[in-house]
């Protein structure tokens, strides 16, 4: 992989707040936190039985949302279905940016939220992860997903092991796909991955390179540039011993 890979970027960075109380890396039962078989939650699915586009624009988000007592009872695997089979997911690349198209799309939406509150959300995260990185098609929701998953508040609980695994995951995904040309939301992903690892050869890239530093940490860069540092550090970091 060491063609140069140039990057139609959009914007990736989303700061949130997460109550998990578990060490990095600890599985949810073992951290003693409810899990998804307990009697609190009895919903497995949902289905938006809402024919959104014959209501109004300003109308649609609100008849989207769902009830707070079926919310509630959902399991987190329900939540996390609700929230990547919400029907306007795909106009959140119809904004300039992308980070302005998630905050509009899913800043306020209630099942989101409720994600973001399960303490083992984290953990189901990282198996839908590997579960979509079995899949040849590359939709708008692995793209989400790789998004969600490295956000602060679930990136920061994955041990070393785990990110490689995540790391990994998104270049086998790639890899099925055959691409020369990954999108800048697998890349800052892998990107704020090594950096959460505190992989050093990258960590001093970063520090070293303002250019890669605004790429990572910036809502909106306007030009193609190439991230090739970001691929080899990448591929160096998961097949680190």
């Amino acid at each position: 992989m060491k063609n140069f890979f140039y990057l139609f970027l959009c914007s990736v960075l989303v700061f949130g707040g997460c109550s998990a109380e578990q060490e990095p890396g600890m599985l949810a039962d073992e951290a003693g936190i409810l899990t998804d078989e307990t009697a609190e939650y009895s919903i497995d699915s949902y289905t938006y039985n809402v024919d959104y586009k014959n209501i109004h624009p300003s109308q649609r988000k609100d008849a989207l949302q769902i009830p707070d007592e079926t919310l509630k009872k959902m399991t987190t695997k329900a939540v996390i279905q609700a929230v990547f089979d919400y029907p306007m997911l795909i106009e959140i690349f119809l904004a300039n940016d992308f980070i302005r198209g998630f905050n509009g799309v899913l800043g306020d939406n209630n099942a989101y939220i409720e994600l973001g509150k399960r303490d083992n959300a984290f953990r189901l995260l990282l198996e839908r992860l590997l579960d979509d990185g079995e899949k040849i098609e590359l939709t708008s929701g692995s793209y989400i997903l790789q998004y969600v998953i490295t956000l602060p508040q679930y990136l920061s609980f994955y041990n070393a092991a785990e990110m490689k695994i995540l790391v990994e995951t998104i270049f086998k995904k790639h890899d099925l796909q055959q691409k020369e040309v990954i999108n800048s939301i697998s890349i800052v992903a892998i990107g704020r991955t090594m950096l959460a690892a505190n992989y050093t050869p990258f960590v001093n890239a970063v520090n070293e390179n303002p250019s890669l530093q605004l790429f990572i940490n910036s809502v909106h860069i306007p030009y193609i540039f190439d991230y090739e540092i970001i691929i080899d550090c990448g591929i160096n970091f998961i097949n680190e011993k």
